[in-house]
């Protein structure tokens, strides 16, 4: 496989290229159904594709300028400022010219004596001793200041093509002018990827003024140059202020919009347009040193050296899903852009580009690619890898015309993939992606098949998604807090890239994606981590950076994120999410975890292959971890991943030892929902295998949780109560129930009030029978703490579970039981609540006033 060639070896092709791509209205191959841009973006990005720009020269005139700093900002003008001997500006004239950047104009190299490059090389000097003398001095003076030009302007507008080439590795752009015959090789200037542009006098002597006017009607980019803006007699490089003013205003009635000249530079593909999730412009240059030794470290796995240069791809060393998935989409490739990007060292380039190359050698034949269901959620991510890197080597023309269309095929390809409806995974988060890269192809890749019918199915199902995956409460269907965010961070980026970029979006995004937020920032606890409900691995704490770019549009997640010293605080204690079934509670919006407490109540049915079969189960917070979740151990079949997915690894009832099945669940009843009360009360109740089970919910301050689990059947059967804890807590026996430990430490009590006779047993880290885990990462095991409480051959359960943190064990009392009603009082040294239900035994859901809760609080003698 041959070498590639380096950095900046194609200059004028790409120009080419791109100019070719460039953002015009294009015609399909197959249909020739016409697309126009303005359908992509908003009104505003298609109604300003003519500019202005206007350039001033020479230091001595800079006074000239500053004089008229108030007309510039009176007219909104951007101006371009070419200085030229800046080893003459005083301490004054620098002020000025920062402040002048500070205003939004640009400035630029004009040479260090002003000197003729033509006349310099007549001379018998070269190009080596002109940048000594009159490039290199300016720029470290620039820079000096804080000032990095982009641009040069030829003093005389003298110039040739070779002083081009060897300025524009330092500059975006290079300005000329009409008024030099050496010039006329120059065209009219295009809207964008122009790096050499001729400019037009507005000095008085040349009279243009009213010729530019004229020229508006025909020249899409009219550059202008100027000197000393003086509105004395003189003409003799003096342009007059007003005629700036009459040329800027009849170019803005007729759609002008003004630039700095460096702005004309960037290639006809908005920079930034190309990524959407952010993370792929991320990376580490210790992977990418690494892969060039064609060694792969692919999360969550040890790192796999292959034989060979390149991959060969077929490779499968873990025979695991998400191995697959993530060495085929490519998105290790990010790491040897982001090294070439940081380092400007080309051999992560040529190395980048042989190995798209080796990939698109051996698509057609791998059974892994395209051949496999990682394969549809992995595409995803290669299409936009794919274009990612494309734009990213094409902004700074290092890309070749071969490498080009070998990208483009297999960006053709992978579209074409995933444009099949089999292929499209609608029913969970998957999907999100799979539409955002067909967005990401049709919104870059002007020559795709199809555009417009690629387009429109894009946008059917963007919609699509966030009307099926995010239920009308703004919570993501897979039921897990974990997943919510990844899709929440995945739909932010979708959002900002498309506000960022003026791309236009469904509707339906703006408005779910505050109701996401809103759960996001309920769900998780109050430290910020991420409870391990349903299919769910450790994962980002919502107060990391990684939430950052929401904190301006949402202030309640601006407050969280900076505990209370930014943003506005919540005030709903309380919400119940009827689209996942989840009820969330919090003691108070404390700024200090410590002393708050956070209940998550997930009454949901299961829905996806996300879900797990755990229907009514609860984790709980108080100051700290203390009921969890056991989390995903794996997608891998085994049957450890069994136990995880089934309901005896969750905080809820088994009947006769077999899992929940699908579906049977109803919602939350609750008396406590939006009266921020200093307590949470619900009811919820599901069939499990044919047995209603309803479970009550009292969580009282940030110290204490009561459960009440009650079912009946006319048959009997086996009954199975699990409660799983923090891994570094544990449970030991005392006269009077449970102490909860810490280490050595006393924490807190818990407690079992129950008439029937019960077998109790604790389980840490047991492989016979397979009990008390949870997992610290996928596929990585952890012991914990396994509280089991079970109740052989009988047709009725009831136990009332209670967890306290407060200073003292609480008195529990059962008032009253009976197959209809239970009353129980929890005392305290200074307050008594007495919890009453009814009616919750065999609720199914038909009647929700068949359901009876309330609950009191009184002062003891105690407090008195």
């Amino acid at each position: 496989m041959k070498r590639r060639v380096s950095k900046y070896a194609f200059p004028i092709f790409i120009i080419i290229i791109l100019l070719a791509l460039s953002f015009q209205t294009m015609i399909s191959i197959d249909d020739e159904m016409i697309i126009d841009e303005c359908m992509l973006f908003e009104e505003s990005n298609c109604e300003h594709q003519k500019f202005l720009v206007i350039t001033l020269d020479d230091r001595k005139h800079l006074q000239s300028w500053w004089n008229n700093r108030d007309l510039f900002l009176e007219h909104d003008l951007t101006l371009t400022m070419f200085i030229d001997r800046t080893s003459g500006l005083n301490e004054t004239e620098w002020g000025w010219l920062k402040q002048f950047q500070t205003d939004g104009h640009e400035i630029g190299v004009h040479g260090s004596n002003h000197s003729s490059v033509t006349d310099f090389l007549e001379e018998g000097g070269n190009s080596s001793s002109y940048f000594e003398i009159e490039i290199y001095p300016e720029i470290e003076r620039f820079n000096a200041q804080g000032i990095y030009p982009t641009a040069f302007a030829y003093p005389h507008g003298h110039r040739t093509s070779e002083i081009d080439e060897e300025l524009l590795k330092y500059f975006r752009v290079v300005r000329a002018t009409d008024r030099w015959s050496g010039n006329d090789d120059l065209g009219i200037n295009q809207r964008f990827d122009e790096k050499v542009v001729k400019g037009y006098s507005t000095d008085r002597e040349y009279n243009s003024t009213a010729q530019l006017i004229s020229e508006l009607d025909r020249i899409d980019v009219i550059v202008t140059y100027g000197h000393r803006l003086d509105s004395r007699d003189n003409p003799y490089h003096t342009t007059e202020p007003s005629d700036i003013i009459e040329l800027v205003t009849a170019a803005r009635s007729k759609g002008y919009s003004m630039k700095t000249i460096s702005e004309l530079a960037q290639p006809n593909h908005n920079l930034g347009l190309e990524i959407m999730y952010k993370f792929l412009d991320t990376g580490s240059i210790d992977i990418a040193d690494r892969m060039l030794e064609n060694c792969w470290a692919i999360q969550r796995f040890e790192e796999t050296c292959f034989d060979g240069e390149f991959p060969d791809w077929d490779e499968n060393p873990y025979d695991e899903n998400y191995w697959i998935f993530i060495y085929y989409s490519l998105r290790p490739l990010r790491h040897l852009l982001y090294a070439w990007q940081t380092t400007g060292d080309v051999e992560y380039r040529d190395y980048l580009i042989d190995v798209i190359e080796s990939f698109a050698e051996a698509a057609d034949e791998s059974e892994y690619i395209y051949e496999t269901v990682a394969d549809k959620h992995g595409a995803a991510f290669r299409l936009m890898v794919l274009i990612n890197v494309k734009w990213k080597l094409a902004h700074e023309l290092s890309i070749s015309n071969d490498e080009i269309g070998m990208i483009d095929d297999l960006i053709e390809q992978t579209t074409s993939y995933l444009v099949e409806e089999s292929n499209f995974q609608k029913n969970s988060n998957h999907g999100y992606t799979q539409a955002a890269a067909l967005w990401i192809a049709v919104t870059n890749e002007k020559n795709l098949n199809d555009r417009h019918g690629r387009f429109l199915l894009t946008i059917e199902r963007l919609q699509y998604m966030m009307e099926t995956i995010i239920g009308s409460d703004g919570v993501m269907i897979e039921n897990t807090p974990y997943y919510h965010l990844y899709i929440l961070n995945k739909v932010g980026d979708i959002y900002n890239w498309g506000k960022e970029n003026s791309v236009l979006i469904p509707s339906i995004m703006e408005q779910r994606l505050p109701l996401m937020v809103d759960y996001a920032l309920r769900s998780v606890y109050p430290d910020g981590k991420i409870p391990l409900l349903g299919a769910a691995i450790p994962g980002t704490n919502l107060k990391s950076q990684k939430w950052g770019d929401f904190e301006n549009d949402y202030p309640e997640l601006e407050w969280a994120i900076s505990e209370g010293k930014r943003g506005t605080q919540p005030s709903l204690l309380e919400s119940y999410f009827p689209s996942a079934g989840q009820t969330t509670w919090r003691s108070s919006w404390n700024s200090s975890s410590a002393n708050t407490s956070h209940l998550l109540f997930d009454v949901g049915d299961y829905r996806t292959d996300h879900s797990d079969l755990d229907a009514l189960t609860l984790t709980w917070w108080a100051g700290r971890e203390i009921i969890i979740d056991s989390g995903l151990y794996s997608y891998e079949d085994s049957s450890i991943r069994d136990y995880f997915h089934g309901t005896s690894a969750h905080n809820t009832l088994v009947v006769d030892n077999l899992d929940q099945i699908e579906g049977g669940t109803f919602g939350t009843i609750s008396e406590t929902i939006g009266s921020n009360l200093p307590y949470h009360l619900s009811f919820s109740a599901h069939s499990l295998n044919d047995v209603w089970i309803g479970r009550t919910v009292l969580a009282i301050g940030n110290h204490t949780l009561v459960v009440i689990d009650h079912a009946e059947d006319n048959s009997v059967h086996d009954f199975e109560l699990n409660w799983h804890l923090s891994h570094d807590l544990s449970l030991i026996g005392s006269e009077e129930g449970l102490d909860i430990m810490e280490g050595d430490e006393r924490i807190g009590y818990a407690e079992i009030v129950s008439n029937q006779i019960l077998n109790q047993n604790i389980w840490n880290g047991s492989d016979e029978p397979f009990r008390g885990w949870t997992i610290d990462g996928y596929e990585i095991l952890r012991p914990t703490t396994n509280w089991e409480i079970e109740s052989d051959d009988t047709n009725e359960f009831q136990t009332i579970t209670v967890f306290s943190l407060s200073d003292e064990r609480p008195i529990i009392d059962l008032v009253d039981s009976d197959s209809d009603q239970i009353q129980l009082s929890v005392e305290f040294t200074d307050e008594m609540w007495i919890l009453t239900t009814k009616g919750t035994t065999d609720y199914d859901g038909s009647n929700p006033t068949d359901v009876e809760l309330n609950v009191e609080r009184t002062r003891t003698d105690n407090q008195a």
